[in-house]
């Protein structure tokens, strides 16, 4: 397993935070990333210090302090381990004591047993594990879901409660597992957490309500906090009955007797994980440094973060490429620059600069190329019309909740947007962006769309699915996976986009395959890495169809199919390894395209007379440097 290798730019994290831990006496604080790292921070009034630094190989999920605050913190990491260590943040020294490994997935979670010296662990491999830290052993599974365990809480009383993707929550003292209750919900939960005396916890759920339930999953009270998903949940440390609450709509927000006291949304804030401690709440952030709020009121302290320049997405339009970055930016460049100065076929934009437009301080997830400007939509729920070659003030609409996708129809003027909720809204975009319609395609996420024909699209959702659209919504499933779908991608196409005849639909999934075919017929079955395919396109020069696929085990897969596409699996040939995750591709043309990696690079890949021929890496954070003086923020119209 290659370890994440990024460049430190800064004293924080190189890529966004992903889980925030207080210790008890909450004079330090854990941040968990996907740089691989977790930083600790000492923590003084509303004020933090990276004081140490733990590493794992893959990113990391979350961290946990041991209640006997003799400093041992655990993390759990997408490297399927467990690390313990010996932490003093007085000193800013730490080591590692412990590596705990059982679960054949990524673990998502973990918590301390009241006594100190057991943990438990839940993983994307559906399991829940006891463990004896001080003799690394496993002692046995405390519970399974049907679907992704996401969250673990232990009360003070030494129960533990379980939640998943499968909408169930289970909840027992790991000494009494028969006695335990289990409870469907209905709607996926990814987060939880006990009050502290143990009386009742919180479930944030999947359809924006916060349960609250007894230590028998009874229902005492239902709170709908968001239009999207609420992520995280934590109760405050003081005793007040307060509950902070993360949701996917980029807000925090305070209940207090059931009502909303204080919210809070924007900025760099990634509620995927919310702590809290002595008056003040940690927040996850797509910046390099966790954010800290008031929990009175939820105002923001001016913290030590930075942008991160992780690429998302990609779009190429007349020769340049557009590429979304977590920190919120749209950074545009010839596609020449990654061609060693070529002119590529279709390109009539002259300007050789970089250029660097600002649509907001949250991430860009998807950008599409329409007939009106460049369309752009992040994690805050907006879809943006912007003109970054004229810096021109742009369209911009709210779908409330992430948008996750986006795809132009031919012809320019109609684009499809998938939403986190599963929504797949259609958009007419021209002065000004209007939604015509908005159907639900998906159950979850819709996390790629493409268009086969001038009325037809795909789509590819977290439930599986790689579904067929059209202009009146959803149809038929064209095929499934067996977990979720990270991309679709329809080619060869043409410089203009369009899809050339002959050309086939490619899925990349969580499931580590990538499958090929056209719709009616049964896809091929390409086989490569072994860990999720994150991203996929298709070139081809008329005799040979080559599918790239980009895998979370940092390589950018190929696959040559001759004469077409049969039913049969074929092993895939690495073309490089990058630093991290292979993120984003995009068609340049029918033989050229362009990876992303969160490692902060773009590449080109080209289809040369029966070669796939690798260019080198450009480095965004150079690129995002050089235009910081051309860069304009693009407001809402």
């Amino acid at each position: 397993m290659r370890p994440i290798a990024l460049r430190a730019t800064t004293a924080g994290h190189e890529a966004p935070v992903t889980h925030v831990a207080f210790s008890p006496a909450g004079d330090a604080l854990a941040s968990a990333s996907y740089d691989g790292s977790v930083v600790i921070w000492r923590v003084g009034s509303a004020t933090m210090e990276p004081v140490a630094r733990l590493v794992h190989r893959r990113l990391v999920n979350a961290a946990s302090w041991s209640p006997s605050a003799d400093g041992r913190l655990a993390t759990a990491s997408a490297d399927k381990t467990i690390g313990v260590w010996r932490v003093d943040a007085a000193r800013g020294e730490a080591s590692l004591v412990a590596m705990l490994a059982r679960h054949t997935d990524d673990v998502n979670a973990l918590a301390w047993l009241p006594d100190g010296d057991r943990l438990v662990s839940v993983s994307e491999d559906s399991t829940a594990l006891l463990w004896d830290v001080p003799t690394g052993r496993c002692l046995g599974r405390v519970t399974s879901h049907a679907g992704h365990c996401m969250d673990v809480a232990v009360s003070s009383g030494g129960l533990v409660l379980t939640v998943g993707e499968d909408g169930e929550a289970f909840c027992a003292a790991v000494d009494r597992l028969g006695s335990g209750a289990r409870r469907g919900f209905g709607v996926s939960i990814e987060g939880c957490a006990w009050a502290p005396d143990g009386s009742r916890a919180a479930l944030a759920c999947d359809d924006g309500v916060v349960r609250i339930v007894s230590p028998d999953l009874d229902l005492l009270g239902e709170h709908p906090v968001s239009s999207s998903a609420a992520r995280s949940v934590a109760f405050a440390s003081d005793g007040s009955g307060r509950i902070v609450v993360g949701s996917y709509d980029a807000s925090v927000l305070v209940l207090e007797g059931g009502r909303r006291s204080a919210r809070r949304s924007g900025g760099r804030l990634w509620p995927r994980s919310v702590d809290t401690a002595a008056g003040l709440v940690a927040v996850g952030s797509f910046g390099s440094a966790p954010e800290l709020l008031a929990l009175d009121g939820l105002v923001p302290d001016e913290g030590p973060g930075t942008d991160t320049y992780g690429p998302n997405a990609l779009a190429q339009a007349g020769g340049r490429l557009f590429v979304g970055l977590d920190a919120g930016l749209l950074l545009t460049l010839p596609v020449e620059q990654l061609l060693g100065g070529r002119r590529p076929a279709g390109a009539t934009e002259p300007d050789p600069a970089a250029t660097v437009v600002r649509v907001g301080d949250d991430p860009v997830l998807a950008v599409a190329t329409a007939r009106a400007g460049l369309v752009a939509s992040t994690y805050g729920g907006d879809v943006c019309r912007v003109d970054p070659l004229a810096a021109a003030v742009a369209a911009r609409v709210s779908l409330g909740a992430p948008v996750t996708s986006l795809a132009v129809a031919p012809g320019g003027g109609t684009v499809l947007a998938g939403t986190y909720g599963g929504d797949v809204a259609l958009l007419e975009v021209g002065r000004s962006i209007t939604v015509t319609s908005r159907h639900h395609a998906h159950e979850g996420s819709v996390k790629s769309i493409a268009w086969w024909s001038p009325d037809l699209a795909v789509t590819g959702a977290v439930d599986g699915a790689v579904r067929a659209f059209s202009s009146t919504g959803p149809g038929p499933a064209l095929w499934h996976h067996g977990n979720l779908v990270n991309a679709v991608a329809v080619g060869p196409v043409a410089p203009a986009g369009l899809a050339v005849p002959g050309a086939v639909v490619a899925s990349a999934a969580r499931d580590h395959l990538v499958r090929v075919g056209r719709p009616g017929a049964t896809p091929a079955v390409l086989l490569g890495s072994d860990e999720s395919m994150k991203a996929v396109t298709v070139l081809g020069d008329g005799a040979t169809t080559v599918v790239l696929g980009g895998s979370y085990d940092f390589s950018c897969y190929a696959w040559r199919l001759e004469g077409g596409v049969g039913p049969d699996a074929r092993a895939g040939e690495v073309l490089f390894s990058a630093d991290q995750a292979i993120s984003a591709m995009v068609a340049i043309d029918a033989t050229t395209a362009v990876v992303a990696s969160w490692d902060r690079t773009v590449r080109a890949v080209e289809w040369r007379s029966g070669h796939l021929v690798v260019h080198d890496p450009v480095d965004l954070d150079e690129l995002v440097a050089l235009s910081r003086g051309r860069e304009v923020l693009v407001g809402g119209a």
